[in-house]
């Protein structure tokens, strides 16, 4: 973790670039953007079939992301540099929503969002359905939904 003052520093630069990208895709998307002891900015594209998000940035250092319909909540901040990029991500629909779910039964094991950079590192965010793993085996099926750009 960082100290409360240079975080906070650093967040200012970060919202304060993000806010400025909005401008450019305001046109593709309804922007809801709000400052108070958290930051945060939702995005609805206006595209059919493309990935709304949602990013709030706290000052306790932990962020909590909205991808499709998937929430991650309570998140580390590691790196403030990665959350431009992933917006930019998203918008450019570069988002895939995983679903591993049992050959046999239908049910579901795991949901998984791969949001995949412009530098080709990736960010995935898991949620685990069923409380335990499948056994061994277990066919599994991967359901992936791909997302298109808010531009188009």
């Amino acid at each position: 973790m960082l100290a409360t003052d240079v975080f906070r520093s650093r967040l200012q630069e970060t919202t304060t670039a993000i806010a400025l990208w909005l401008a450019a895709i305001d046109a593709d998307a309804e922007v809801v953007l709000t400052r108070g002891m958290a930051w945060r900015v939702r995005l609805e594209p206006h595209a059919k079939s493309a990935c709304p998000v949602e990013l709030i940035l706290r000052i306790d250092q932990c962020f909590d992301l909205m991808v499709a319909t998937e929430v991650y909540e309570d998140r580390p901040i590691q790196n403030l540099g990665l959350f431009p990029k992933l917006l930019q991500a998203v918008t450019d629909g570069r988002v895939i929503t995983r679903v591993s779910a049992s050959a046999v039964t239908g049910a579901t094991y795991l949901v998984e969002s791969r949001v995949t950079l412009s530098d080709g590192a990736r960010w995935t965010g898991t949620r685990q359905v069923l409380s335990h793993s499948p056994a061994a085996n277990v066919d599994l099926l991967h359901l992936d939904r791909h997302y298109l750009p808010y531009k188009r």
